[in-house]
């Protein structure tokens, strides 16, 4: 059965820190500041234009781009490990009191009163919506029959997001490697543009300074793709196992909190109470009827055994 809308917390992104605008915005500040810190270094550090460091991340507009991509792509990963921080908090936070016994679904609303004491910044976790979620559809509803059935949407829902949240990041490792090849075209552009066959040893340098560009931005791009792919790779699996924890705590606090209602199932049930017993009552007569025709055909016998032993003692008597 398709789990409907309710009331309830409003879903947000993966997580309030981690996903959304803030953390777009967030991670561009903290890429401008490391592009500046990193960038900055350099200049004071006067190196020479052949040093590695400045040939391959500032030797042309195009590769200062590619670094500045690559920093706000570490950024947002950055920022997404900082919010798991908070998420395993979440995961290892009291919620719930211990229930010695099963409660009715009609107390659902009772549980709300303890998710209000939790810090709200807690509360905005995956964990915290999760019970915030689970229990205000089991009061909606007043049944907690398909409350399995909604835990595993919002587990659905949660990976989904999980995964559309490393959107940017994707397309930002994806940006890079076209930057490299941007520039590769350009600095063959710039060698072809530079070529003249009648001072072809005068125009040389020009030359090889447009191959030098076209060759350094391609591979200062492959490298910090790959870099970043790889980083991509270990935060995602990192959150994807976070997402598993949630699930199995989430369904330790609410597994069995509630009692089975069983209340569309009603009809159902009254059928079949209905057939059961009049499977039983005709079994029951069957067992009479058998009983009764045991004790006559016992009863039987026994006259007849009775008459035989008459007969053979009056027979020896005579």
């Amino acid at each position: 059965m398709p789990v409907r809308p309710h009331a309830g917390p409003q879903r947000k992104s993966l997580d309030a820190g981690t996903g959304g605008m803030a953390a777009t915005l967030m991670a561009l500040v903290i890429a401008g500041v490391c592009s500046a810190l990193f960038f900055g270094s350099l200049l004071a550090l006067r190196l020479d234009a052949q040093n590695t460091f400045v040939r391959y991340t500032m030797g042309h507009w195009i590769e200062v781009v590619e670094v500045v991509f690559f920093f706000w792509g570490m950024a947002i990963l950055a920022v997404k490990l900082a919010g798991m921080s908070r998420q395993r908090r979440a995961i290892e936070f009291n919620w719930l009191p211990n229930a010695p016994a099963a409660i009715p679904p009609q107390q659902a609303s009772n549980l709300t009163s303890h998710l209000l004491a939790v810090p709200a910044s807690l509360l905005r976790t995956v964990m915290g919506r999760r019970l915030s979620l689970a229990i205000n559809d089991v009061a909606d509803r007043e049944a907690s029959d398909h409350l399995d059935d909604y835990m595993k949407d919002l587990a659905d829902r949660d990976s989904d997001e999980s995964h559309a949240s490393f959107a940017l990041s994707r397309t930002i490792a994806w940006a890079i490697p076209i930057l490299g090849f941007l520039g590769t075209v350009i600095g063959i552009t710039i060698a072809i543009a530079n070529i003249t066959p009648a001072q072809l040893e005068e125009s040389l340098p020009e030359v090889t300074a447009g191959l030098a560009v076209a060759f350094d931005t391609t591979a200062l791009a492959l490298t910090l793709s790959m870099g970043l792919i790889f980083s991509i790779f270990i935060v995602e699996r990192m959150e994807q196992r976070l997402l598993s924890r949630v699930d199995a705590m989430a369904r330790h606090w609410l597994g069995h909190r509630f009692l089975s209602t069983s209340g569309e199932s009603a009809p159902y049930l009254s059928a079949v109470q209905a057939a059961s017993l009049q499977v039983i009552q005709h079994t029951r007569s069957l067992v009479e009827a058998q009983t009764t025709l045991w004790s006559q055909t016992l009863t039987q016998l026994n006259d007849r055994l009775g008459k035989g032993l008459a007969k053979r003692d009056q027979r020896f008597l005579e």
